[in-house]
């Protein structure tokens, strides 16, 4: 299966590739003919191809996990966090795998790029380009330090939520997590795009009139399309929301992922930070794949828990209707959301068109599925 996917990849067939590569880790599994790292990263690579830098960098992730001083495997998760704007934990990527490979020539092109991306971003305007590079580097490092400490404190407060529930302290503290988490994923947005300047304002007033050029857009699009910047509204309708620990699941898992890569940046150098790398922060990295998948399936139960809540006290009306829209986004740029979206559908075609199911529950079923088809699910 490993040579098919192979020929596939050379022959531009990148679909077949990722299928052929899939069949190849599960046979693996089973006889451990070929080793497991190269596969999930020939996989990363046919993914990257596809443009689904999800589950490229989920196949980098576990690579590094299965095979951490394989030097591919830090490149792919490189590239894929790129490809998603997350340009300083490229650079670290990029970094790890020179401190692995010093001579790797692409891993030091990739590495000029990243940071170029950060300079850009985050520099202020200067007519010399090493004062704007040093000026970029420090306005960084200056906001690295309060978002991680908002991280943290959004992961106490989250703690402290779970710890005291039923007493009134317990709204307060998920109050405090959800703002905590929104000013951080505010700051995580900043550092990957940098601060908005008049070009931005006069291309937003641009498309407020309906007037703007696919290349106005095309800088906004990135932003709104970014999954963390989704997560800076997810937050505001928390804050609407009756307090409840589903609501935390997508969410601190991944603040608390994003918290130890920013310890790795801001130690790096450290005679320590080894240690702490090797203790601590690799195994809360290595769990991100499992958590977006965890974060994704709980976003689906909640959709169906505000919409229970509709017969109830706790009802949000408003809630509901901006989460569905948030919903439809997630859908459009988030290959977990997809993934979770048809395991429920799947599960639901189970139960409802069961050979033993009365034929009008079928009917209902059939017809509230093509309606969600056709107005739900949006079209690219």
């Amino acid at each position: 299966a490993k040579e098919a996917g192979d020929a596939a990849f050379r022959n531009g067939n990148y679909q077949e590739a990722v299928d052929k590569y899939s069949d190849a880790i599960r046979d693996n599994a089973a006889s451990g003919t070929n080793p497991k790292h190269v596969l999930l990263s020939n996989r990363s690579a046919a993914y990257a191809k596809l443009g689904n830098w999800d589950k490229s960098l989920e196949d980098a992730l576990a690579c590094i996990t299965a095979s951490p001083t394989f030097v591919k495997g830090w490149t792919r998760k490189g590239a894929a966090l790129f490809e998603k704007g997350r340009y300083n934990d490229a650079a670290e990527a990029y970094r790890k795998a020179l401190r692995l490979e010093p001579e790797n020539a692409s891993a030091k092109q990739q590495l000029a790029r990243a940071e170029a991306m950060l300079g850009s971003s985050a520099s202020s305007s200067s007519t010399s380009s090493s004062s704007s590079s040093s000026s970029s580097r420090t306005s960084s490092s200056m906001l690295q330090i309060p978002v991680l400490l908002l991280q943290l404190f959004a992961i106490y407060n989250a703690v402290t939520f779970v710890l005291i529930q039923g007493k009134p302290e317990a709204r307060i503290s998920f109050s405090r997590c959800a703002f905590a988490m929104m000013l951080a994923t505010l700051g995580e947005t900043v550092l990957t795009y940098g601060l908005p300047n008049m070009t931005t304002f006069r291309n937003a007033w641009k498309a407020l009139r309906g007037t703007a050029s696919p290349n106005d857009l095309r800088g906004m699009s990135r932003v709104a399309m970014d999954e963390t910047t989704h997560n800076i509204f997810f937050c505001s309708l928390l804050l609407s929301a009756t307090p409840s620990i589903l609501f935390l699941v997508p969410l601190v898992p991944m603040t608390l992922v994003q918290a130890s890569n920013r310890v790795k940046s801001l130690t790096r150098g450290f005679a320590w930070s080894a240690a702490l790398d090797q203790a601590v922060l690799q195994r809360v990295g290595s769990m991100e794949p499992t958590f977006k998948r965890v974060g994704a399936n709980s976003e689906v139960l909640i959709m169906f828990v505000l919409v229970f809540e509709l017969f109830t006290p706790r009802r949000n009306l408003i809630v509901l209707i901006l989460y569905v829209q948030l919903m439809r986004i997630r859908y459009l740029v988030s290959h977990n959301c997809k993934t979770a979206w048809a395991a429920t559908s799947s599960t639901a075609d189970k139960i409802f068109l069961h050979a033993k199911s009365p034929a009008p529950v079928q009917n209902v079923y059939n017809k509230l599925k093509q309606l969600i088809a056709t107005y739900g699910i949006p079209k690219k």
